[in-house]
């Protein structure tokens, strides 16, 4: 039997409209009350996505603490499973590394400097009060550590993901001390995670006020490091897996709050199906048996919330939108820049007033963004007068300003479903595959050239490698009426966040003077917006659990069909997503003068020779 948590101190309470009440001792209730964790309650989880379902709504502050619920009872059950020799040998480990924290060294084997810096900056934290009741510290540690993994997340969360990865770096250029740690992270977190790097770096600046009852090391190791071994990294899968307290909660959450059908899901049988064993190479975590149902119900509702929700067209519109906002926003000459320096949510100079005393960073919110688009709007808004000359910049910024604020219709989609993009894409397919097979011509034509040059054997084999490679991935993008995504992907799939949002604006740009022409004169103001949207199925390269079988831990058999059958629907879905916005006096689309046949027709014209354009500059990276 498991020990109450209330014989260690009071216990708080909180009434949460999902999982009733959630209950966590006093340490917890201090960490609480950060600035960093109470700006969460100034974040939507999904600004986008309330659009199409305005009940989500709720902020990442509920979410972390139903994340950290659904931590604390996992662990519950986990503990009430073990052995009194496992509970035995599972404490001895966990002292042993507290052990080391307080001489200041690293217990275990990291492969970045990272997060060797993170623990030397919070050793000094541990103290020793008698024999720790290790239920209660690794309990108190995981959900220490599932609601610290939030405080670095975007305004808006991963919204604006997009804008910060083109906009980090001149934001953030002034503060040394993060550029610093951005630095030494970029060899641990993949490139345009931004708010895993603000996060670890945030945990660096929490007062030892807040974390003073708490093993802080562990609580860091457990909520941002690359340590994925032993008893760490057993107890970080509630924390960071692919079966985590976050994405549990995420999906019943919106279900209720938004009245989707995806979040139908047994919570209870999977955090009691959850289970820690100690085999060949340590420790652990893993499922019963009896739990598949549960978990490929778990990874089929998430994949379908993520295609139908988040990715619904007008989800991604909006998200688009404050994207492309902001971005212009930022090369807007005429605009008061410093305003958007007060974005830079890494800032953690302290601010004492006699009415503020917090970090800058935790004063950066949803509303921030917000308000720097009503000054955008109030400071652009006499630009449609003839008096005042404006650039098309302005014109542009302004009307996605009021689509964002105003939710006024002044955009279209050039296909609102797949079917209608099947039907642009078979259309397309003649045009598209000629442009394809013009490249492919060029590139065998370079593969003969290298092999004839005599530039040496590893240098000509590495070309032809490349060359053959990309002529195998032209092939394959020629199947199908799904064409145009294909062709979309293979420029698109490989680049990172920031990379992916500089082409796309070229293709935006590309696409408004291909088609300028070819539009009617009340839609020459126009001009496109381009969004290519990816999910990631699997914290790792693949969905990697454990399950229990006769007291050992076993890969999951292949009888679990959810996970192949999610991976091949994400392969076919729909992600090229294109708008049409209009910057003119037309501030609605009266008539439905955006989804006339004038569009579609401009947008198959337009598109084999925007790809023309791209091939034409990768041809020279050959």
């Amino acid at each position: 039997m498991t020990q109450d948590p209330a014989d260690d101190g009071a216990v708080r309470w909180v009434r949460d409209p999902v999982h009733g009440y959630v209950k966590y001792p006093e340490q917890i209730r201090r960490l609480i009350g950060h600035p960093f964790v109470q700006r969460l309650r100034r974040i939507r989880g999904n600004a986008d996505v309330s659009q199409v379902y305005p009940g989500i709504s709720s902020s990442l502050f509920s979410h972390s603490l139903g994340a950290m619920h659904i931590s604390q009872q996992a662990w519950s059950a986990i503990w009430g499973k073990l052995s009194y020799s496992e509970r035995t040998s599972f404490s001895a480990e966990i002292a042993a590394q507290l052990d080391h924290f307080r001489s200041g060294v690293v217990p275990v084997k990291s492969d970045t400097i990272v997060t060797e810096w993170l623990i030397s900056r919070t050793s000094k934290r541990v103290r020793r009060r008698g024999d720790p009741n290790v239920f209660l510290l690794i309990q108190n540690s995981l959900m220490a550590a599932t609601l610290l993994k939030y405080i670095g997340k975007l305004p808006h969360d991963r919204v604006l993901d997009s804008f910060y990865s083109t906009s980090i770096d001149e934001l953030t250029k002034s503060n040394t001390d993060y550029v610093s740690f951005q630095r030494k992270s970029k060899t641990y977190i993949k490139v345009g995670d931004h708010d895993r790097i603000i996060q670890g770096y945030l945990l660096t600046k929490i007062d030892e006020y807040y974390t003073k009852e708490l093993p802080w090391s562990l609580v860091c190791l457990l909520s941002w490091s690359d340590v994925d071994t032993g008893v760490i990294g057993a107890l970080k899968g509630l924390v960071r897996g692919d079966i985590d307290g976050g994405r549990i909660d995420m999906l019943v959450r919106n279900n209720k709050l938004g009245g989707t059908e995806f979040g139908a899901i047994d919570v209870q049988r999977l955090y009691e199906s959850m289970t820690i064993l100690r085999g060949e190479h340590g420790w652990k975590l893993g499922f019963s048996s009896r739990s598949q149902s549960a978990i490929e119900n778990l990874v089929s509702q998430r994949h379908e919330y993520y295609r139908w929700v988040n990715h619904h067209t007008h989800s991604v519109a909006i998200r688009t939108i404050l994207n492309y906002s902001l971005i212009e926003l930022l090369r807007l000459s005429k605009f008061d820049q410093s305003l958007l320096y007060g974005l830079d949510f890494s800032n953690c100079t302290h601010l004492v007033s006699d009415t503020v005393d917090c970090e800058k960073s935790s004063l950066v919110d949803d509303n921030t963004i917000d308000e720097l688009l009503k000054k955008a709007l109030t400071a652009l808004g006499d630009a449609r007068s003839p008096a005042v000359p404006r650039s098309q910049s302005e014109l542009n910024v302004l009307a996605l300003c009021e689509a964002y604020l105003y939710r006024k219709r002044n955009w279209a989609p050039i296909w609102n479903n797949s079917v209608d993009f099947e039907s642009i894409s078979e259309e397309l397919q003649s045009a598209v595959t000629d442009e394809i097979d013009s490249y492919a011509a060029a590139l065998h034509a370079k593969s003969k050239i290298y092999g004839d040059s005599g530039i040496g054997e590893v240098s000509s084999l590495h070309l032809k490698n490349r060359i053959d490679n990309e002529i195998s991935q032209l092939r394959d993008s020629m199947t199908g009426v799904q064409i145009v995504s294909n062709v979309a992907q293979m420029m698109l799939h490989d680049l990172n966040i920031a990379e992916r949002t500089r082409l796309l604006k070229i293709l935006s740009e590309e696409l408004s003077a291909e088609a300028k022409n070819l539009l009617p004169p009340i839609l020459h103001g126009c001009f496109w917006l381009f969004s290519y949207s990816t999910v990631n199925l699997w914290r790792g390269a693949e969905f990697d659990i454990q399950i229990e079988h006769d007291g050992r831990l076993l890969p999951r058999g292949k009888s679990w069909t959810a996970t192949s059958n999610v991976e091949y629907a994400e392969r076919h879905r729909m992600k090229l997503h294109c708008f049409i916005v209009s910057s003119d006096n037309c501030t609605r689309d009266r008539g439905g003068i955006l989804h006339s046949e004038h569009v579609t027709t401009a947008f198959i014209t337009a598109f084999p020779k925007v790809i023309r354009r791209y091939y034409v500059e990768r041809l020279k990276q050959f």
